[in-house]
């Protein structure tokens, strides 16, 4: 059975170098490029692999809920369950390495977040001086060094932990850079390697040796030289300088833009090359894009880190969508000012109506049926909807607005 091991680390830690040495052991005559990094042992918090072992969306569930499950899926993982059903299983390497920024936490029950000895082999501990640590955090989230330094101080803090959106991944707490690293270190489910960050630079091979010793992956001298060359810091500052590759790019977006490939649904992988704009007004009216024949969904094929939801035009059959938001902006309308009433609490974006397409397969929908449009959220079929003009309404959405309608007031 392939080897589980977390790289675990605070953020800005090295994590992506490491995976960058891992990735360039395979390499032979050139180096792997850093926007191509394989992502085969993904990372925690990915909220993909969750949705699909457990057949439920975790954008409906609490946080906490989502940590309860979490465990369960750490463990079908480890036995070799697959991460998600759009691509066929990668060929099998002899160790799984994961990314994982979450402490070694555990669940309102007291069972380890990360299924302690049944999700994983060990774990390999990335430390960096938080004095390196800070300006980095900074710098990538584009905040002060005092606020940085306050991030790394803060026994409460977390990544995509936010209570009036959905983060791109699931909720990782982090206890301070220093309750983050006893975390793991205290732990006795699985054993732990340190590696410091400051030593992969000063001795980058026999670092890595020991690492790749521990976790049980084999590699000849001749690899890890290689890899090493390959992952070198100017190396990879060469990358970023030719391919546009940003540290820092707008937070989670990896669907389509010009050069970005994505994955089509149950299709293929498809690349924007070019877009086509209204000569007047500017809109975008055509996206060009070419695909990738060998990419079919379920073939063993390369991976990309989006996969678009979408319907044939040539196919679909069109349909008016009713968005109904909340009616009231404040929590409690009757709460008004003197001389005004609840009135003025009206929501003016309660109802919006979309023209949008379907699958064909919703022309047969009979009112009062029930469906969820992936990825937007729980509609009904109205009582007016017919088989000639289909109606839905959104009776759950994914994703809650009430943080942004309170700005608003």
């Amino acid at each position: 059975m392939t080897r589980t091991i977390w790289l675990a680390s605070y953020p800005k830690s090295g994590n992506t170098w490491f995976r960058m040495l891992v990735a360039n052991l395979s390499a032979t005559d050139k180096p792997v490029d850093i926007n191509d990094l394989p992502e085969g042992g993904g990372i925690a918090s990915a909220r993909g692999p969750f949705d699909y072992l457990t057949l439920i969306d975790s954008g409906l569930l609490t946080h906490e809920e989502i940590d309860r499950l979490r465990p369960r899926v750490y463990e079908q993982l480890r036995r070799g369950a697959a991460d998600d059903e759009y691509d066929a299983p990668q060929l099998t390497e002899p160790v799984r390495f994961v990314k994982a920024h979450d402490a070694y936490t555990y669940t309102s029950e007291g069972e380890p977040l990360l299924a302690g000895a049944h999700g994983a082999d060990g774990a390999i501990l990335i430390v960096r001086d938080p004095r390196g640590v800070a300006p980095s955090l900074a710098n990538h989230n584009r905040t002060s060094i005092d606020q940085a330094i306050a991030r790394l101080n803060s026994v409460k803090d977390g990544f995509c932990d936010s209570l009036d959106r959905q983060a791109i991944q699931l909720r990782q707490q982090l206890p301070g850079w220093s309750g983050y690293q006893a975390s793991w270190l205290n732990q006795t489910d699985i054993p732990v390697h340190v590696v410091r960050y400051e030593d992969m630079h000063a001795d980058t091979e026999g670092v890595f040796r020991r690492a790749l010793a521990f976790a049980g992956r084999n590699a000849s001298d001749e690899q890890i030289a290689r890899a090493a060359r390959f992952a070198r810091f100017d190396e990879l500052k060469q990358q970023e300088e030719a391919r546009g590759f940003r540290e820092a790019p707008p937070r989670g977006y990896h669907r389509l833009y010009p050069g970005n490939e994505v994955r089509l649904r149950y299709g293929y992988i498809i690349k924007c090359n070019d877009v086509v704009k209204d000569p007047v007004t500017g809109e975008i009216t055509e996206i060009q894009c070419t695909y990738d024949p060998e990419t079919r969904s379920g073939r063993q094929t390369r991976k990309v880190k989006s996969t678009i939801h979408w319907v044939s035009a040539a196919h679909a059959v069109s349909a008016e969508v009713r968005l109904y938001e909340k009616l009231f902006i404040a929590e409690n309308p009757n709460e008004t000012p003197e001389g005004s009433d609840f009135t003025m609490f009206v929501n003016p974006a309660s109802l919006e109506i979309v023209q949008g397409k379907a699958e064909p397969s919703l022309a047969s929908a009979r009112p009062g049926n029930r469906y969820q449009f992936e990825r937007l959220g729980y509609f009904c079929a109205d009582k007016s909807s017919t088989a000639e003009h289909l109606v839905f309404n959104r009776t759950v959405e994914l994703r809650d607005t009430w943080a942004k309608l309170q700005k608003q007031l």
